[in-house]
């Protein structure tokens, strides 16, 4: 579990599960100046081919509140995410509780950006 920081406040509250056996080297990695995904990608050879996210309203739970400095109950959004390799492996389960907006680029295989679209 990570407690996210934008200028010293506390903005979000992460977990990432990985398999141990694909990413060894994820273990005493310092990702502060790197993403998890150039990460796997540079060190592990893994490059996530999908994924599948989940965005819903929920209150902050006792232990949310007091790290995310907000009053149990507070209105936060989680994000849960599933990351999947090229053939369906499962390679990241990701569970975040955010207690703001955000705003997520999406960057496709090729390395180019674009708007997500979403469905009707």
């Amino acid at each position: 579990m990570r407690l996210r920081l934008i200028e010293g406040e506390p903005i979000a509250l992460v977990t990432a599960f990985l398999p141990y056996d694909l990413c060894r080297e994820l273990i005493g990695a310092d990702l502060t100046q790197q993403s998890l995904y150039a990460f796997l990608e540079e060190t592990c050879g893994l490059t996530v081919a999908s994924g599948r996210r989940r965005l819903e309203a929920v209150g902050a739970n006792e232990q949310e509140a007091r790290l995310l400095k907000v009053p149990a109950g507070s209105p936060l959004v989680l994000l849960e995410s599933v990351s999947y390799l090229s053939d369906g492996t499962p390679l990241e389960y990701f569970k975040g509780s955010f207690r703001s907006r955000f705003e997520v680029e999406i960057v496709g295989l090729s390395g180019e950006t674009g708007e997500a679209e979403w469905p009707a």
